[in-house]
Order: C-alpha cells, then structure tokens, then sequence
C-alpha cells in the first residue's frame, strides 16, 4: 500500500460500470487521509433491476476501504452511494488496524451510512475507532439497489471505539427498515454518547446484536448521554438480541417516544415496559 497521503478537496462523480465492481475511491493496506471531499453517486447509474446501463448492486460504494491502515475522513461530504457511503472491511484474521477515523461528514441519502466489519470473530482486528460529529440523513430515500435498507452505523469487531455527537435523521419511508446503530460480533470498550438520533420511521434506534458463533463476546460498552426522539412509526428505542446488562451500560439518556409502554424496548425477542427494562439493565435514564 502507500502511505501518507493526503486527498483535499477532491470531487468523486458519477462513477460506475456495467460489468465489474465500481467505487468512488477504492483504498487497501493504506494510510490516506480523505478531507472536505464530495462523493456522489458512485457504483450506479441506474437502480436495480431497472433494465438501464450501470445497475446499483451491493458491492459498490462511495469509499470502500480494505484492510486500511489508520485512515481519515474529514469535513466530507457523501451522496447516494450504489450502496454504502463508508466501508471499512478487514479480512485478516489475525492483527489490528487502527481506525478509521471518521469525523465531520454529511452523508445523505445510499443505504448503508458507515460499516465497519471485521473476518475475525475473536479476537477483534480493528481498533481505536472513532466516529464523531457526522451528519446523516435520509438514508435508504431512493434505494438503488431495490432493497428497502436504511442502516446507519452497523460495527463488528471492534476493541476500543469512540462514536461521540452524531446525527442520525430523517428517514420518512415507512417501507425501509433498520436501525440507527448496530453493534455485532466481537465488540469491547466502548463509549457511545451524546449522539442524536431524531425522526427514523421504522427504524430500531439502537441494535444490540451478536454473531451467532460466539454471542457472549460484548463486554464495556457505555451508551450515555444519547438523545433518541422517536414517533409511533419508529421501531424500537432499543431492540437488544442478547440480555445486555452484563456488557451494556445505560446511562442520563433521554428517551422520547409517542410508542406505549411495552412497545419501546425489547429483549431477546421479548417487549419490555420501561419498569421492566429499568429492572434488567439498571438504565438511569429519562424516559419521557
């Protein structure tokens, strides 16, 4: 890979191809910082299984980073990816990379926000993530691949990682599903606060998953401080997979939902009212 380098101010346009995978900028094994950038409308050209040339598929994305090395990116702005805005994939299974850090970006419209994902189940290969002050919004709002996704920050693998005053809005689409964030697989040492999620329709706000190989592999992660104001055609203020207490601390959130009681949390399958999710997590937080 090569190393130190700096892309500012560049514009990536309207990428794609007919027969093979296409991204906005494709970075493997690399240290390269990524700053007040536009990405918009990489991968694609017409939607799926539209009949047009350049149909949006699954593999294309406006920034698909491949076992990268401590990359940044800052003050960017990205719109409608054929699928993802930001992928971080690590396929070794052994090792760490560092990052990315991801900070200051607006990110509009695609399917997925950020993903960070990782081959290995235990232990992690990514580290000393950081996620803070991004912007993302009407996500899933044109579906180019024709599936009705609208994920935002879905993370696996992960030891140590910091997703501090993002902004999660505005899905309206009632046909989407997903979620706001979804932590699966080997994740550890978290801090998860101040981020705003605001307006999801159909969304679970917060996902607490696993990997289905090894689901006890969540331990200190702190949500705190977060802001989750959701309407009656939300998901879940939190849907945990797996009994989260001994992994999860929930703290001084405030929750505000038209949902009754009984319809806001859920866990293991099972709808919790907010006594009965106070009593299995210990969540300090306003409920209102």
């Amino acid at each position: 890979g090569i190393n130190s380098v700096m892309l500012r101010r560049c514009i990536f346009l309207d990428n794609y191809d007919d027969s093979a995978h296409s991204q906005g900028i494709f970075i493997s094994r690399s240290n390269v910082s990524i700053d007040e950038c536009i990405f918009d409308h990489n991968g694609w050209y017409s939607q799926a299984g539209s009949g047009g040339i350049g149909t949006a598929t699954i593999f294309n994305h406006n920034i698909y980073l491949a076992s990268p090395e401590d990359v940044k990116i800052t003050n960017t702005i990205s719109s409608r990816p054929s699928s993802i805005h930001f992928k971080n994939a690590t396929y070794e299974t052994t090792g760490q990379f560092v990052g990315p850090t991801i900070i200051g970006n607006l990110l509009v419209d695609g399917e997925v926000g950020v993903s960070i994902w990782s081959e290995a189940v235990s232990p992690p290969t990514h580290r000393d993530l950081v996620i803070s002050d991004n912007v993302l919004t009407n996500i899933g709002r044109s579906r180019p691949t024709n599936r009705n996704l609208s994920w935002h920050i879905d993370i696996a693998g992960v030891d140590g990682a910091i997703v501090h005053g993002n902004y999660l809005l505005n899905q309206n689409n009632t046909s989407l599903y997903g979620f706001g964030f979804k932590t699966r697989g080997y994740i550890q040492n978290f801090d998860i606060s101040e981020n705003i999620f605001h307006n999801l329709y159909n969304i679970d706000a917060l996902l607490p998953s696993y990997d289905s190989s090894n689901p006890n592999n969540s331990k200190n992660i702190n949500f705190a401080n977060n802001k989750i104001n959701m309407s009656t055609s939300s998901g879940y203020l939190v849907n945990a997979l797996y009994e989260p207490s001994s992994s999860w601390s929930f703290l001084t959130n405030k929750y505000y939902t038209s949902r009754i009681d009984g319809r806001k949390f859920s866990m293991v399958g099972v709808n919790k009212t907010d006594t009965e999710w106070r009593a299995a997590t210990g969540d300090n937080s306003t409920f209102e």
